[in-house]
């Protein structure tokens, strides 16, 4: 199945770039931080579009009197999440060390782990192309890094601090997301934001990068499926990364 999920993959659904800048000679690397593990007001990470794990609808579909009267299906069963915040972070992790390292780029581990401050946050308004059968909740948003609260604890050498952030990372099976009108079919979906920061804590440079795929009019997905999902998304984000990020 796989080959045949890596060419119906979609392309960048998010590709935002921040500004150039200059790099230093040498940098860190953060290990990789999921953005619903920062502070945070009230809310779940499903609806909010910071979910890493496996989804599960069930029993059709209903509006939400308070989610705005929105549809959503009836039953969300969601598991798998430290199965899949290991698995993440484990590639993300190993995929940008692999980026820099073909890019030229010195770098370190940074010892310890770094967290940032969570990005801001900004709903988009109206309505998408890909809305009524997309595979996220709305609203749909955008994100901005933050600068660092204090100045971060760099490795000898080493001039920035570069901080992989996994937005969302999950599978599903068939079914309603909220606001969802018509329902997705199986797949998967990933979201990343990367912020370099310098010694002084200021942000530097950013990105981001989300892909998703849908198996078209397939429900019920077995566990080896998912997975497949996941490494099709997962190579295709990849890609994506390795045209972009630091260059």
């Amino acid at each position: 199945m796989l080959p045949l999920l890596l060419a119906c993959t979609s392309p960048a659904l998010r590709q935002v770039e921040g500004p150039a800048a200059v790099m230093p000679a040498s940098i860190a690397l953060a290990p990789a931080v999921h953005l619903h593990t920062l502070p945070a007001p009230d809310g779940d990470p499903f609806a909010q579009g910071e979910y890493v794990g496996d989804i599960w609808f069930s029993g059709g579909f209903s509006r939400v009197e308070a989610l705005d009267n929105q549809v959503r299906s009836v039953a969300v069963d969601l598991r798998h999440q430290e199965q899949y915040a290991a698995q993440s972070a484990a590639w993300l992790d190993a995929t940008f060390a692999r980026l820099l390292d073909e890019q030229d780029i010195s770098w370190h581990p940074l010892p310890g782990r770094l967290t940032p401050p969570r990005p801001l946050r900004t709903n988009i308004r109206g309505s998408g192309p890909l809305d009524g059968t997309d595979n996220q909740s709305l609203p749909r948003f955008d994100l901005r890094p933050l600068p660092l609260t204090a100045p971060p604890s760099l490795p000898p050498g080493t001039g920035a601090v570069l901080v992989p952030l996994i937005v969302h990372y999950y599978s599903h099976n068939g079914g309603w997301f909220i606001g969802q009108s018509t329902g997705s079919a199986a797949g998967a979906r990933i979201r990343v934001l990367w912020s370099l920061y310098g010694d002084d804590g200021g942000v530097l440079t950013w990105g981001e990068v989300g892909t998703r795929y849908i198996e078209p009019y397939f429900y019920t997905p077995n566990q080896a499926q998912l997975q497949d999902y996941l490494i099709a998304v997962e190579e295709s984000l990849t890609r994506q990364l390795s045209r972009r990020a630091l260059q």
